[in-house]
């Protein structure tokens, strides 16, 4: 429907032609003829002639077409407040009692990259504001990656985020040099908001929009039902949550274990589910104040959540517990013992006069490496006695190289 129409008075109100049949209907969506602006306005049908007047504020003398009639009696529910409209290849979001709407992509995926914002989002965003999105972490990469993937999943331009710079600092100069500072760092212009909790600047993303923040509440719980049953998204969904709530702790440099913080209630069985479907048991469950803990300090899980990569996103959290894992004291000599066996069968014997260590210390420790699926052997003579032989398996391959591959 391309019928153009011209804004004829000076008023927020627009003739319509007679020959356009409006019957029915409630709103319309408009696209202004110069530029990609829509709107979306309401039809008043007047009786007393044939006139229908939509009331907008849109510029005198505005050209537009009109992209979609709307009749709400026929239009397709998201939820109680919420419609969806079908334009080309997008969705329009719309509120008719509020009037507000937002524009996204018609087709969402839900695969490793949406699992991992949802994770991200439900860790570190303003889930409790009906008012918009927002996500708060000092992290510039992560925040950046997350504005990325908005982007590429629902159509959410980057330029409609706005970015705010908590600090503690009350002085005019001080507030002029961080704002300068972080103008320069992230290349677009920011906002300082002030929080005595502040004790370190971080970044506050958000994106003014009822409509938006009901229909990603709605979608983001009706999508967790479907990751928390699927091994590969329940990953991508733990990755984000752990690198926006999750910590590594330590204890003389050695991994003591992985602590998750979790500050609403409703996502603590949506996680137990997770980590039960992936590692095969609930974590360790510990109420504060504020927020529940969830802990795994076993290193046979903590060796899986390295292969699973759920703190590879931060640098930082990653060396962490790379290094932390290296220096426990239980994983060292295996990884000795793994640096002789990367590309060949080796026995006990061999292993142990490699590594300084006795022969039986050498077998008990790659015994149990086999049950994990970590190292394959077999029974060989080579000439003499039968002896087993280890090797590593692809799966010890892949965690080798991991943490780093050989450690001298």
């Amino acid at each position: 429907m391309n019928t153009t129409f011209i804004h004829i008075n000076k008023t927020n109100f627009f003739t319509i032609p007679k020959e356009i049949n409006l019957k029915n209907i409630d709103f319309l969506v408009l696209k202004s003829i110069k530029s990609s602006k829509i709107w979306i306005s309401k039809v008043y049908h007047n009786r007393y002639n044939n006139k229908i007047w939509i009331s907008n504020k849109i510029k005198k003398r505005e050209k537009f077409k009109i992209l979609k009639k709307i009749n709400l009696n026929k239009s397709k529910k998201i939820n109680e407040n919420i419609i969806s409209i079908r334009i080309k290849d997008k969705i329009i979001l719309f509120n008719p009692p509020k009037g507000s709407f937002y524009l996204i992509k018609e087709k969402i995926k839900l695969d490793k990259n949406l699992a991992w914002l949802i994770g991200f989002y439900l860790a570190e965003g303003n889930r409790k504001n009906k008012d918009g999105i927002g996500l708060s972490n000092k992290e510039i990469i992560l925040l950046n990656k997350s504005m990325a993937l908005f982007e590429k999943i629902f159509g959410i331009n980057q330029s409609d985020w706005r970015i705010w710079i908590k600090t503690n600092q009350k002085n005019p100069k001080e507030i002029k040099r961080i704002k300068e500072k972080w103008n320069k760092k992230l290349g677009r212009n920011i906002s300082i908001a002030y929080s005595k909790l502040a004790f370190e600047e971080s970044i506050d993303i958000r994106i003014n929009s009822r409509v938006l923040s009901s229909f990603l509440k709605y979608y983001f719980e009706y999508s967790l039902k479907k990751m928390i049953i699927d091994k590969n998204l329940a990953k991508q969904f733990l990755r984000g949550y752990v690198i926006g709530d999750g910590s590594v702790i330590l204890r003389k440099k050695q991994i003591h274990g992985i602590t998750i913080t979790v500050k609403d209630k409703k996502h603590i069985e949506y996680l137990i589910k997770t980590f039960t479907l992936l590692y095969n048991q609930k974590p360790n469950i510990r109420k504060t104040k504020s927020s529940y803990e969830l802990s795994y300090c076993k290193v046979d899980i903590i060796t899986k959540i390295i292969m699973d990569g759920l703190f590879k996103d931060l640098n930082r959290q990653w060396n962490k517990l790379i290094k932390g894992y290296k220096n426990k004291q239980y994983t060292r000599a295996r990884i000795k013992y793994w640096n002789k066996i990367t590309n060949k069968y080796l026995n006990s014997y061999e292993i142990a006069k490699l590594s300084g260590n006795s022969h039986w210390a050498v077998s008990d420790a790659l015994n149990k490496d086999e049950k994990k699926g970590l190292v394959n052997s077999q029974y060989l003579s080579n000439g003499g006695p039968i002896k087993k032989y280890y090797s590593l398996s692809p799966k010890g391959l892949q965690l080798f190289d991991t943490i780093g591959g050989r450690i001298k």
